[in-house]
């Protein structure tokens, strides 16, 4: 994503230059600005003003997922990509979680599955009965026992966007075809970081409407409005086609 960035601030890369052994990310001696602390910087603050536009950064809100009895042994698996009300969007953490079995709601207990596997729980073996503990492991929730009767699921969730691992990382609670639209608000956030330099200041007053149309495809998309013919990443890549003259 570095690597993004740095070509559409204007900046020939190691990598465009065909130098041997250039990794994507990697800063070019001859024009060490944007540094990559100034673009991870500026890719967790777009991910930040994301979160806070679209109402990702605290969801206080106590979801529920109604679950049928269960007869087999071991946990109850849960995918929490597929939970109604984030459709298409991954859950990535469970802040609280309790059962209810129609009349009580009791506390669920979160475990880790490999420190249960360490101690030999037999977790996978456990009779259906009253769950009264939980663990995720990935995108999904282990239940643990499997409910024996009917009850429901209640769970204080996020779903907020994370920002990138490494600079071939992507964004994984959306859709790639909406990257676009963080990695132009993080431009403008990088570009804004260097106020005395003349080129960087136009670009961020160029992708500035950029950056905010990106933010409210982006929130139209999480809040379930329908998707654009033209997928953002077309529209925006014809756009900087024509704009971008690199130094070099």
């Amino acid at each position: 994503m570095r690597e993004w960035v740095r070509t559409h601030s204007a900046v020939t890369t190691p990598l465009q230059r065909g130098i041997p052994g250039a990794k994507a990310g990697d800063a070019p001696t001859w024009q060490p600005q944007p540094t990559n602390a100034a673009i991870n910087t500026g890719i967790l603050d777009a991910v930040s003003k994301a979160n806070q536009y679209i109402g990702l950064s605290g969801t206080p809100t106590i979801r529920e997922l109604p679950i049928d009895a269960q007869t087999n042994d071991g946990p109850f698996i849960i995918d929490l990509s597929a939970i109604k009300g984030f459709p298409e969007r991954a859950l990535n953490s469970i802040r609280r979680a309790w059962w209810n079995d129609g009349t009580t709601s009791t506390r669920l207990y979160p475990v880790i599955l490999s420190s249960l596997d360490r101690v030999s729980d037999p977790y996978l073996s456990y009779a259906a009965g009253v769950p009264y503990r939980f663990a995720i492991e990935g995108y999904s929730l282990y239940l643990m026992p499997s409910p024996s009767t009917s009850g429901t699921l209640q769970f204080m969730a996020g779903a907020s966007i994370s920002g990138p691992i490494d600079d071939n990382d992507s964004f994984d609670q959306i859709p790639s075809d909406y990257d676009i639209c963080l990695l132009c608000m993080a431009l403008v956030e990088v570009c804004k970081m260097y106020p005395n330099d003349v080129e960087m200041s136009r670009r961020a007053e160029m992708y500035a409407p950029d950056a905010t149309a990106g933010l409210e495809r982006l929130s139209a998309w999480f809040n379930g409005g329908s998707n654009e013919e033209v997928s953002p990443s077309l529209i925006f890549d014809a756009r900087w086609m024509r704009r971008n003259r690199r130094r070099r």
